[in-house]
């Protein structure tokens, strides 16, 4: 018996090794899933930095440049080419009509002479008696040997010092002869508004340079901006950017520019240090926590090893009889109870804890059963517009009260028993349906009551962007078109919704 006890012994020293080394094996296995997640987690991030500057390069720049471009040949198309050889003044009517279209009230449009010298602008502008044209960074234009629409600068301003840029072009007689250059004045203010329209939420630095001179035209937060770090994106790595962070270059076709994201290093440290909290945290929680119901585990097993030597010490002493027996029944009432707590525990577990409507296992089920079906149906997913700026700017507590109160709405409009919550600020529903326009009305009825919602914090707008498939169809199918609706929506600007 006693070998037997050390033979046990040394059994439980041995597990008790193998589970010390595979808590270490459990640390290391978590901080490599923290690496692979910072690592996906910087990948997603990269593609919305480049999404950024597509957006910018392919509407609001180009939008930009092309205006200017277009304002400029039309001024040039009008000029009079007689009147600019006989030295007579080009301006006309065109010009202050281009200048309110374009609407930025400090630029200029000008055409100098090069036969005479004169220069007329509008607004008006007094010539000094010291101005040379030919020390103007513009006079440039003349000097180019191809006749070709080109920008120049950013230069000071002649009276005001303010930066600008110029599209200039020359302006050449039908005998070959250079009369001059028109000129038009592009406020560095605009391509300012511009990108700090795409990134005035992002800590981040976004400038637009010339490609050839690498000059900075506009920079948002160059507080960020460490030229001596910046390396091309193309060779950029997760883990480089901890030091030296990153740069993304969009080189523009329709003009020499190029519009580049630098993202700082602190960002990258940010997101590292956000995967291993996410990760590390609830793994060293969880540890504790066990360690702790071991503990108690122990205790409760030597208690009820107590009852029952205590019970069994009362059985030797005592004669069993019917009445003992009969004492069973107390198994049983613990049984019913067992059973009302697992029934409670199954309710608990499809339901959403947040916001008490069905989960994603409920919704699931109702899919399938939806799916087998002849009725007419409809699949409608919801997402909370922009709740992650909710979260960052008013607290994840005001942002899971949002969530509640969507969740109430849902509820009221089509009935808890067909409102889920998937998890996040994503929520869906499964409704008859009926007539089309009877859902529609509902789906304007629940946008429109989202909007009047009165909030804590008063300067929160909560939106919502919705999209709805028809069935019945295969669940996967059906859960596609309803994802492409919704994705219309968010790109129709959300608070919106498109049936797919």
């Amino acid at each position: 018996m006693r070998q037997t006890n050390i033979s046990l012994l040394k059994q439980n020293y041995f597990l008790t090794k193998i589970f010390f080394f595979a808590g270490i094996g459990i640390v290391i296995l978590t901080l490599i899933m923290a690496i692979l997640n910072y690592h996906n987690y910087v990948r997603l991030r990269v593609a919305g930095y480049e999404e950024i500057l597509n957006v910018l390069a392919s509407t609001y720049v180009y939008e930009l440049v092309k205006e200017n471009e277009q304002q400029h040949s039309v001024l040039i198309s009008l000029l009079d080419k007689d009147a600019i050889q006989r030295g007579e003044s080009v301006y006309n009517s065109s010009w202050s009509i281009a200048h309110k279209i374009k609407m930025e009230e400090d630029h200029y449009i000008y055409f100098y002479n090069a036969i005479n010298g004169n220069i007329d602008s509008y607004p008006y502008w007094e010539r000094g008696d010291d101005f040379d044209p030919t020390t103007r960074p513009w006079y440039t234009v003349i000097q180019q040997e191809h006749n070709n629409p080109m920008w120049v600068g950013p230069y000071e301003e002649y009276n005001s010092q303010d930066l600008v840029l110029s599209l200039g072009q020359k302006v050449i007689a039908d005998n070959g002869d250079v009369l001059g250059v028109m000129l038009v004045d592009m406020s560095l203010e605009s391509l300012g508004k511009v990108l700090k329209r795409m990134s005035s939420s992002l800590d981040i630095s976004v400038f637009i340079r010339d490609r050839h001179s690498h000059e900075m035209l506009s920079v948002v937060n160059q507080e960020l901006l460490k030229i001596d770090r910046l390396k091309s994106g193309q060779n950029y790595g997760s883990f480089h950017g901890l030091i030296d962070g990153a740069l993304f270059i969009k080189e523009l076709t329709y003009v020499d520019w190029d519009i580049d994201i630098y993202v700082p290093s602190s960002r990258f440290r940010k997101a590292l240090l956000t995967q291993l909290i996410i990760l590390i945290l609830p793994v060293g929680a969880f540890c504790v926590v066990v360690a702790m119901g071991i503990r108690s585990l122990v205790k409760i097993f030597r208690q009820e090893l107590m009852l029952v030597e205590m019970e069994i010490e009362q059985l030797n002493n005592a004669t069993i009889n019917r009445n003992s027996i009969d004492s069973a029944w107390f198994v049983d009432h613990s049984l019913d109870k067992i059973k009302s707590q697992c029934a409670n525990q199954r309710l608990k577990l499809r339901q959403d804890p947040l916001t008490g409507i069905g989960n994603r296992l409920v919704f699931d089920e109702d899919m399938k059963q939806w799916a087998l079906g002849i009725q007419s149906y409809a699949l409608v997913l919801i997402d909370v517009d922009k709740f992650k700026l909710i979260n960052d700017n008013f607290g994840h507590q005001f942002g899971d009260s949002v969530l509640r109160r969507v969740a109430e709405a849902l509820a009221l409009i089509f009935g808890r028993e067909r409102v889920y919550r998937f998890g996040g600020d994503e929520f869906a529903c499964l409704l008859a349906v009926n007539e089309q326009t009877e859902l529609i009305n509902h789906l304007e009825y629940l946008l429109e009551y989202i909007r009047q919602l009165h909030w804590r914090e008063k300067a929160c707008k909560v939106t919502l962007s919705i999209g709805v498939a028809f069935g019945p169809k295969e669940p996967k199918q059906l859960f596609e078109a309803a994802d492409t609706a919704l994705y219309h929506s968010k790109n129709a600007g959300r608070d919106c919704w498109h049936i797919g």
